[in-house]
């Protein structure tokens, strides 16, 4: 085996190590941000995040946070509530449309949703 070739099989395996390091290293970090985001989609999420906007202050921090907690509540209602009136207008769209569709447009349309709802789009907010 020449140099060349060592040197060429030594820089691929690095590549290769490189790339296998660098796939699992993103998925850990994707795995935290999805945790960090589910973490802010609930009520105790939004109220620690508005207090960490607002910081430390010269008012009562228990009554800030009474604030935010009272709001963050409705919030959370409305999130709710858009989600199934979302999941809602999509599934009529879809009744609706099917019939007017090819087969080869069905099909898309059926694996568009396959897809988007196992992605979590059409899911809504995760508990």
């Amino acid at each position: 085996m020449t140099v060349r070739t060592k040197t060429f099989l030594m820089l691929l395996g690095t590549l290769l190590v490189g790339a296998a390091v660098g796939a699992l290293g993103m998925g850990a970090v994707r795995e935290a941000r999805q945790d960090r985001l589910h973490h802010l989609r609930t009520p105790e999420g939004l109220v620690r995040r508005m207090e960490d906007v607002v910081g430390p202050g010269g008012s009562d921090p228990q009554e800030i946070r009474a604030v935010f907690s009272r709001y963050a509540v409705r919030i959370d209602t409305l999130y709710h509530r858009f989600w199934r009136e979302r999941s809602a207008v999509y599934d009529s769209m879809r009744q609706e449309v099917t019939p007017l569709l090819d087969p080869a447009q069905r099909a898309r349309l059926e694996a568009w949703h396959r897809e988007s709802k196992h992605k979590g789009r059409r899911s809504g907010p995760s508990r």
